[in-house]
């Protein structure tokens, strides 16, 4: 999540705000520290113009 969010040059701050979630969740997820859930990580992706695959670094299904 943070390659993807470091192409959008999108900081913690302005994507905790796109998600509606706290910037510490977000590093939270970044280090690893939490798993966000399926439906969170739909949101990110949104948030960050991507899609859950790219996000998680999963082959595109075609």
């Amino acid at each position: 999540m943070q390659v993807k969010r470091t192409e959008a040059r999108m900081g913690r701050k302005e994507l905790a705000k796109k998600s509606g979630m706290s910037e510490q969740t977000i590093g939270k997820y970044e280090r690893g520290e939490m798993m966000p859930l399926l439906e969170t990580v739909c949101v990110l992706a949104v948030a960050l113009d991507s899609t859950p695959n790219e996000l998680c670094g999963w082959p595109a299904i075609t």
